[in-house]
């Protein structure tokens, strides 16, 4: 299991006639990645964020990959909750 990492993971029981239902779940794993005893930190944020009103219910977003980075960027992960509200959140992971 690698840090900063993002892993489907399924679990089932069985038996000896047949396997049982899977229960799954995603999880990530947190983190810095570690190089030759030195952390790397995390990769900084996208460039030239755009956000914009759809409909009454959908936001288009459009982003561009920060400009200068090392690191490598596997997936980026979209927070959307209203404003004031704590505790109320969906979460999207985009690949």
């Amino acid at each position: 299991i690698d840090p900063r990492r993002k892993y489907h993971v399924r679990l089932l029981a069985y038996n000896n006639i047949e396997d049982g239902y899977q229960a799954d779940q995603t999880v990530s794993t947190p983190g810095c990645v570690s190089v030759r005893d030195r952390m790397v930190p995390p990769p900084p944020p996208p460039h030239h964020l755009y956000a914009k009103a759809n409909t009454s219910s959908s936001i288009f977003l459009h982003w561009r990959r920060p400009a200068f980075t090392t690191a490598q960027i596997i997936n980026y992960t979209i927070r959307c909750n209203p404003v004031g509200l704590q505790n109320a959140s969906l979460v999207l992971y985009l690949q």
